[in-house]
């Protein structure tokens, strides 16, 4: 990473995963786990994860060090050339300090449900990283209850 300018990156979604992250940004460093306070986390109606602009709540999430390349790949990620995604920097909470930070806010935030094992990835990760348990709960909340479909005994059919 030496050869390029290093930036300071806030994933909140899928990229809190490090296995992940590593297949598509090979070389970006993991800081630690960050905050991005007076934001509430959300899941659009495309089915991904986004952050909106909410007072008194926090998104947690992990800090990352990426080159110049990786954030052209992170935008091609996260579809920015098509209007899915918008690069900003925002102020994150990290230890005792508060750098500006690269993240990605969606431009449809119209409420939604995640598409299949999206949100599953995301919890696992947060975990695994140490997120707090309580927000790792409310990650846990925009799960749909499961429902199970059993057949009637009555119409079971004897062989």
């Amino acid at each position: 990473m030496r050869d390029s300018m290093c930036h300071l990156y806030f994933a909140y979604g899928l990229n809190l995963d490090r296995v992940e992250m590593g297949h598509r940004c090979p070389g970006a460093e993991y800081v630690g786990r960050a905050r991005l306070a007076h934001h509430a986390f959300r899941i659009n109606r495309r089915g991904v994860a986004t952050v909106l602009g909410s007072r008194g709540t926090e998104v947690h999430g992990a800090l990352w060090l990426v080159a110049d390349g990786h954030l052209r790949l992170l935008d091609q990620f996260e579809g920015v050339d098509f209007g899915l995604y918008v690069r900003q920097r925002r102020e994150i909470h990290f230890e005792t300090s508060t750098p500006q930070a690269h993240i990605y806010v969606a431009t449809d935030m119209r409420g939604g449900s995640p598409r299949s094992d999206y949100l599953e990835t995301i919890i696992a990760a947060a975990e695994e990283l140490g997120l707090p348990s309580v927000y790792i709960d409310e990650l846990r909340k925009w799960l749909a209850p499961t429902r199970s479909v059993s057949v009637p005994t009555s119409r079971r059919r004897e062989p």
